[in-house]
């Protein structure tokens, strides 16, 4: 099937030079959209118009998570440009039609014995004679006949695509991501603009709580970076946050850890030759995003900081996130803020931050950006976004350890301090149990019952995790231990 795609009408007024060149990246975006969704198929430029051409149903939903597209359309009929050949092939909307108001729209370019008002007329006089009736204001069928040369077009549906400005086209930013709804819908934002986007995310709370972050970026990239690679840099924050409890006032860790975000996002930002920083923050929402706070935040970075829910409410970000898809995997993240004091502040002057972060040792980021990860989402399969975060081979002094076998196992032989729950007792009730800000390491015979439930409350938001080769594994280490 044939598509006419339309592109979003500040495409259409720039000057000749730029719009060529958003044309070519708009259809340079979609033929990777459809190589990466293993589409065959053609993208065309003709006379300032798109046109791409697939057989997949999948095109459908390709096309809406362009940025740059506003609509587009299957071309429904197609016959030669003479006005008998157009009124006969018309005649196909006379069911169409059928109790309904209606129009005819026509374009015509090229040397013809008519006038679009022509098409316009003889057509819509000749469907007319049916039962429905023209409408030319706000019609519920809009039948539009598109004469080009020697040929003719149809096309009556018209099926909306995100709008916005061909993603690359608006330079480089890096995304502080959280994987709460906030940072993600920002995200989304910031790319229908046309910017593309690397993700940054200052990792407290370990491997279950990345994974569930990565997914939500995966995501994105899956559905709405077509044409660009993003990447994934995960730094290890915990040295800051325990340098943070120990240097800074509590009233103002909160403030200065958004500092020490910001001063990381910066150095990310000069690497991969970004332009700005992109947050999900809004005015009010937290402590930390009060105006006197996100003044005191940002004194420290040299680049521009782009906010674009700044006035949103909570509910306008949900709404959203759900239209990007992104709303459930958002809900089943924790945000973690273990370094937020009971009476956080909500008013401190930049002077003040200032002064508490000079007790900070600035090196501790330095360090633990040079050692951050580096993952591109787009090109992760679905095992490894999964057996990488899984499992565990030793056992943190705070994890809670969970035996799953039964109870005749448990009594053979349990690992010290463990404690037992079935396995299909804790598939049913893992939330009557744990909370989601616990580390929980699940142990069964071989590893295998132990990470079904891991991947299911990882899932759910829980830091659960699977020890790696079972209750075998698991008693060396006990044994290794002693």
């Amino acid at each position: 099937m044939k598509f006419l795609v339309r592109f979003a009408g500040e495409i259409a007024i720039k000057s000749p030079h730029v719009r060529r060149q958003f044309l070519s990246r708009l259809t340079h975006n979609i033929r990777t959209a459809m190589k990466n969704a293993d589409l065959s198929g053609s993208v065309t430029q003709e006379w300032g118009r798109v046109w791409v051409e697939s057989d997949s149903s999948l095109i459908v939903e390709l096309l809406s998570q362009v940025y740059g597209i506003q609509s587009f359309s299957p071309v429904e009929y197609s016959c030669p440009s003479d006005m008998e050949s157009i009124l006969e092939t018309g005649k196909n909307y006379a069911s169409v039609i059928e109790g309904k108001t209606f129009a005819v729209k026509a374009r015509r370019a090229g040397t013809h014995p008519y006038s679009s008002m022509d098409i316009q007329k003889n057509l819509g006089g000749m469907l007319n004679q049916g039962r429905g009736q023209v409408c030319l204001t706000r019609p519920d069928v809009t039948v539009s006949v598109q004469v080009r040369d020697d040929i003719c077009r149809f096309f009556s549906q018209v099926i909306p695509g995100p709008g916005g400005l061909p993603l690359g086209t608006g330079g480089k930013a890096v995304c502080l991501m959280s994987g709460g709804f906030d940072s993600p819908v920002a995200a989304w934002m910031m790319q229908k603009r046309g910017i593309s986007m690397d993700y940054l995310l200052c990792n407290m709370a370990g491997d279950a709580y990345e994974r569930s972050v990565l997914k939500v970026c995966k995501w994105l990239c899956d559905h709405w970076s077509h044409g660009t690679k993003p990447k994934f840099h995960v730094v290890d924050f915990a040295p800051v946050v325990e340098e943070l409890k120990n240097k800074v006032s509590s009233r103002y860790t909160q403030v200065v850890l958004k500092r020490l975000f910001y001063r990381v996002g910066e150095m990310l930002a000069k690497e991969t030759k970004a332009e700005a920083l992109v947050t999900g923050e809004a005015i009010a929402q937290v402590s930390s995003q009060t105006l006197t706070n996100l003044r005191a935040i940002e004194d420290v970075a040299d680049v521009p900081v782009m906010r674009p829910l700044i006035a949103f409410d909570k509910e306008d970000i949900i709404k959203l996130s759900r239209k990007i898809g992104t709303c459930a995997l958002s809900s089943g993240i924790l945000e973690f803020c273990q370094v937020v004091p009971v009476k956080p502040a909500t008013s401190c002057p930049v002077s003040v931050a200032r002064d508490e972060e000079s007790q900070f040792d600035l090196t501790i980021l330095e360090n633990v950006f040079a050692d951050r990860k580096i993952l591109v989402p787009g090109e992760l399969s679905q095992s490894e976004l999964t057996s990488a975060y899984l499992y565990q081979d030793s056992v943190e002094a705070d994890a809670v350890v969970v035996d799953c076998r039964s109870k005749s196992e448990f009594d053979q032989w349990h690992y010290q301090g463990s404690t037992h729950i079935d396995y299909y007792d804790l598939a049913d009730s893992w939330k009557k149990h744990f909370s989601k800000d616990q580390k929980i390491l699940i142990y069964c015979s071989v590893g295998m019952q132990s990470a079904i439930l891991a991947e299911k409350m990882q899932s759910d938001g829980y830091l659960a995790y699977s020890f790696k080769g079972g209750a075998r594994a698991l008693m060396k280490l006990a044994e290794s231990e002693n």
